[in-house]
Formats: structure tokens, sequence, C-alpha cells
């Protein structure tokens, strides 16, 4: 699965099956939206067609960079199987708290306009830190691969750090998940899943 994110300026592309992420240019991060595996070894005409606002030498290397990623199992690799289980409980809210370690994220009571609040201020927070070149923000989290089906979709449950599910929490998780890959592509941390 390929989940695309921007912060600032930054653009990437992270494949969370293979767990490499990518800093691309404006092409690149276009052009991932087009591509189908296996990639041809020329770039399609068709796709030449659909960005043809772009130089026609800058698509052919922006692709053959995404070829040569495919190739090496770094980017459109192949989707693994989930084990789904069945969530016998969700939480319901979430919350943010300051550490000495850095910011960290669990169940609470924030949810609704907080909610939004919570993740513009910590956006706004991810931004400063890595044009800074400070990396993450956040406190070190375990990970681990979840099993839950609800889950199955998601580009982070390979580095989630959450035991369980609910609409909130995971989207404040899935923030510090691109928070934690945009340091890592950018060389401002060095993240695993485990």
């Amino acid at each position: 699965m390929i989940h695309k994110f921007k912060f600032g300026v930054h653009r990437f592309l992270f494949d969370s099956e293979c767990g490499e992420v990518h800093e691309v240019d404006e092409l690149g991060y276009k052009m991932a939206d087009y591509i189908i595996t296996p990639m041809a070894p020329e770039c399609p005409s068709s796709l030449r067609y659909d960005l043809a606002k772009y130089d026609s030498d800058a698509i052919s290397e922006t692709y053959d960079r995404l070829l040569s990623l495919w190739r090496e199992g770094r980017l459109f690799a192949v989707d693994r199987p989930i084990p789904s289980a069945a969530v016998s409980e969700t939480s319901e809210g979430a919350s943010i708290s300051e550490t000495p370690e850095g910011i960290v994220i669990g169940e609470g009571e924030l949810s609704g306009a907080g909610l939004r609040d919570g993740l513009d201020e910590l956006t706004r927070r991810i931004k400063a830190s890595l044009k800074a070149g400070k990396g993450s923000i956040f406190a070190p989290a375990a990970s681990f691969d979840h099993g839950f089906a609800c889950c199955a979709d998601c580009h982070a449950h390979h580095l989630c750090s959450l035991k369980k599910p609910g609409r909130e929490v995971c989207e404040l998780e899935r923030l510090r998940v691109d928070a934690e890959l945009a340091a890592k592509a950018l060389g401002q941390a060095d993240i695993k899943s485990e």
C-alpha cells in the first residue's frame, strides 16, 4: 500500500509493505497516482499524456527512478495479507500529553473540535521541527503489526503503537507515524517496523 503525505514543502511516498519511505518532488508525488504494477520498462505514453504539463525529460527521469525503486522492492511492493482479528474493544477519544521525551498519544477525552485543534497544532509543530532539522517531536513508541481487520487498510498498521483502535486516537497515531516517516526520509531519525 502506498501512502502519500506532505509536511510543508516536503512530499513523501511510504510503502507500508516494505517499510520504505522516500522524499519525492512534485512530479514523483503526482506520478505515484498513475503507477500500475508490474511497471513497464519504458514510461507508458498514457502516463506522459496525463502528466503533459511536466517536461518530457523530467517525466522520463522520474519514471526511471520509481521503476528502479520498484525493481529493488523498495516501492510498490506486493501487499501482504494481514490476519484479521475481531476487535473486542475500541477506544473512544484521544489524548495528547507532553513528557520530557516528547509528545505521547493515547486514549482520552479529546474529540471533535478539540481533536481538530490538536491535529492542527501538532502539524504546525511537526513542520517547524522538520524545517529546523530536529527530527520527531514525539516520544519514542514501541510499534507492532496489528491484526485488527479495521487496520488492514491503514498505512500505519506496521508501525502503530496503539493497543486498540479508535477513530480519534487512530487519526493522531497516523499523524505521529507520518511525522516519524518524514524525519526518517529527511535523515533526521531512524525508525523500524518491529
